[in-house]
């Protein structure tokens, strides 16, 4: 299991945008925009969340982000305990 060193929100509009990074060094960049969200690895996809019929999303729905980190085996900690 990974773990989430520090996170910041770099944009809190549509879309709504992470940047972060791991105890190990890597870098993690969420972003929700249309519909879909992601969260990356150094660059490479390791979680998703689609709404598609609402492609118009540009905000993470409460808990989302959270999830997807926990989906891709992340630790968040408490640094996303504020419903992200």
């Amino acid at each position: 299991m990974k773990i989430l060193e520090s996170i910041e929100q770099t944009c809190g509009a549509c879309p709504e945008s992470w940047s972060g990074k791991l105890t190990t060094g890597e870098i993690v960049y969420a972003r929700m925009r249309w519909g879909y969200g992601y969260l990356d690895i150094d660059d490479i996809t390791v979680a998703e969340y689609s709404v598609p019929d609402d492609t118009y999303l540009g905000m993470f729905p409460e808990g989302e982000l959270k999830r997807m980190f926990e989906s891709a085996d992340i630790y968040t900690g408490s640094l996303l305990d504020k419903n992200y």
